[in-house]
C-alpha cells in the first residue's frame, strides 16, 4: 500500500532561521528529530548544520557534487518552490512491514543444556609428537567453527613446527593450514576475534599473523596491539601512533583507489587491546545495525565505523549505541548487565516508521529484567524481584518458560552463540559453556583427539 506523506526537506536551506518553524507548521519537524536519532546524531542537529558537519556527512555518504557539501548552493527543485512557501514536501511512499531483527523459530525449534562430556574424534590422530589445541571460535554461519593450533615435535620433545587449524562444526572435520613463522612467543599472543576468511593471532608488542582458510600465512609487524574486527568485511583495523589502518586478510592496508596512496583514519579508532566482552562475540563489546558498526569507547560514546564510497570512515558517535547488543524480535534492548535500568532503542519506529513491542518474560512492577548470558540475542533472560532471581527462556517473546538446573547457573557464562548450516544430525546451533578439541592421554600410554563440549545445543532450524 502506498501513501502520500509529508517529508522534512531534502536540501533545506540550512542557514534559514525559519526552517524549524517551516517544518513544525507542515508537520515534518518530528520527522526531521526521528532522522537525527536514527543517525545517533543529538537531537536539534537538523538545525545546527554548518559547512563543516555538512561536508562531513557528504563525505560520509559518498557524496560529491558541489550541493552536496557547499553550504551556500541553494535547492532549485520543487521542494525549494514550497520550502519558500511553508509548504511541506510530498512523497509517495510504501507502507513498510515490520523488519524482524531476530526470531528464534527461524533458526531452531528446539534447546537443551548438555553437562561437559567428551567425544573421540578418531579421524583427528593425537601422537607423542603431535598435539592439538583447537578453541578459538569461527563465527561464519556458512562455515563455523574453531581456530587453533597444531603443535608439531621431534623425539627428544622440541617444537620444530606449528600449523594454524581449522575445526569445521558442520562436518567435524580438520583442516591444517598454514605454518607460524619461527620466533613468535605463543604464551604472549591472543586470537584478534571474527574477521571473515582468516585466523589473525598478534603477538604482543604490535606484530600479527593472519592465516587464511586457504593456507596462506601473512605477518605484519610494527603496529600497536589496540585493532578492530570489521568481520563481516574481512578487515582489521589496527592503530599504529595517532593513526587507524585498515588492513585486509592478507594484511593489504587500504589504499586511495585512483592514487594507490595507503589510507588511514586520523585518530585513535580502536577499543583496548585486551577487549572489553567477557566472552567472545562477533563483535567485541560492540554491536553492528545495518552497515555500521559501534564498539565502546566509554559509557557515553562510540567509535563508530562505516564504509563508503570512498573507503571506510570513523568518527566517534556521541551516544551508546556500542549497548544495543541484545536482540529481541522487533526491538534492540541494552545489553544491561554492565548498565540499568534496561532502555529500548526503538529501531523500526526509527528506520521502519512501525515499531512492535516485544513480550518481555513474567514479572511485576518494580522487577529487574537482565539479558544475563553472554551473546546477543535476548531469548535467555533473568528476573530479579525483591533479590530472587528467576531465569526464562523463549523461542517468540510471547511466551515464555522457567529456566531451571545447571543451565542457570552457567547461562552467564556461556560463549556468543555459533550458528550451523545443514549439519547432517540436525543441529543448528551451540551456545558453548565448554567447547575445545584437545589431545589428550588416552590410557594406554599414548594419545587420541578428542571433542570436549559443555553448554546449549540448539536443533530444529525451520
Amino acid at each position: 500500500m502506498q501513501t502520500n506523506n509529508s517529508i522534512p526537506y531534502p536540501r533545506p536551506d540550512f542557514t534559514d532561521g525559519d526552517l524549524i518553524s517551516k517544518e513544525m507548521v507542515n508537520g515534518t519537524f518530528g520527522l526531521g528529530m526521528f532522522s537525527d536519532l536514527k543517525n545517533f546524531k543529538p537531537p536539534l542537529e537538523r538545525y545546527n548544520v554548518t559547512a563543516d558537519k555538512l561536508t562531513d556527512a557528504s563525505i560520509l555518504h559518498g557524496n560529491i557534487q558541489p550541493q552536496d557539501y557547499d553550504l551556500s548552493m541553494s535547492d532549485v527543485t520543487i521542494d525549494r518552490v514550497k520550502e519558500l512557501g511553508w509548504l511541506p514536501s510530498k512523497r509517495d511512499t510504501d507502507v513498510p512491514e515490520p523488519l524482524v531483527v531476530y526470531d528464534p523459530l527461524k533458526h531452531y525449534s528446539f534447546v537443551e543444556w548438555v553437562g561437559i562430556n567428551s567425544t573421540e574424534l578418531p579421524d583427528i590422530a593425537s601422537t607423542e609428537n603431535v598435539r592439538y589445541t583447537i578453541s578459538d571460535a569461527y563465527y561464519d554461519d556458512d562455515n563455523a567453527g574453531l581456530f587453533g593450533l597444531q603443535t608439531i615435535k621431534d623425539d627428544d620433545g622440541n617444537i620444530t613446527d606449528i600449523f594454524g587449524v581449522f575445526f569445521s562444526l558442520k562436518t567435524q572435520t580438520l583442516a591444517v593450514l598454514g605454518r607460524l613463522p619461527d620466533g613468535l612467543n605463543l604464551s604472549a599472543s591472543r586470537y584478534v576475534g571474527y574477521v571473515n576468511g582468516t585466523y589473525i593471532i598478534n603477538f604482543y608488542g604490535g606484530t600479527y599473523v593472519s592465516i587464511t582458510l586457504d593456507g596462506e600465512v601473512y605477518t605484519l609487524t610494527g603496529y600497536s596491539d589496540y585493532n578492530t574486527c570489521l568481520g563481516d568485511d574481512g578487515v582489521i583495523a589496527i592503530e599504529k601512533g595517532d593513526k587507524t589502518f585498515i588492513f585486509d586478510k592478507k594484511f593489504e592496508p587500504e589504499r586511495d583507489p585512483e592514487t594507490h596512496i595507503i589510507r588511514f583514519l586520523d585518530g585513535r579508532f580502536c577499543v583496548r587491546s585486551d577487549g572489553f566482552s567477557s566472552s567472545p562475540t562477533n563483535y567485541l563489546f560492540g554491536t553492528k545495525i545495518g552497515s555500521t558498526y559501534f564498539f565502546l569507547k566509554d559509557n557515553e560514546s562510540s567509535y563508530k565505523f562505516k564504509k563508503t564510497k570512498l573507503g571506510w570512515k570513523a568518527e566517534i558517535a556521541e551516544s551508546r549505541a556500542w549497548a544495543y547488543s541484545k536482540r529481541l524480535k522487533y526491538d534492540y534492548t541494552t545489553n544491561n548487565w554492565l548498565q540499568k535500568p534496561l532502555k529500548t532503542l526503538k529501531y523500526n519506529m526509527i528506520k521502519q516508521g512501525l515499531f512492535i513491542k516485544g513480550t518481555f518474560p513474567p514479572h511485576e512492577k518494580g522487577d529487574e529484567i537482565e539479558f544475563v548470558n553472554s551473546d546477543m540475542h535476548g531469548d535467555f533472560a533473568r528476573v530479579v524481584s525483591n533479590g530472587v532471581r528467576k531465569y526464562w527462556h523463549t523461542f517468540n517473546f510471547k511466551e515464555w518458560k522457567p529456566l531451571t538446573g545447571d543451565a542457570v547457573n552457567y547461562l552467564y557464562g556461556c560463549r556468543g552463540r555459533l550458528w550451523i548450516k545443514d549439519r547432517v544430525d540436525g543441529v543448528s546451533g551451540l551456545m558453548p559453556y565448554t567447547l575445545v578439541v584437545k589431545s589428550v592421554i588416552n590410557g594406554y600410554g599414548g594419545y587420541k583427539t578428542v571433542l570436549q563440549f559443555s553448554g546449549f545445543i540448539f536443533r530444529g532450524e525451520q
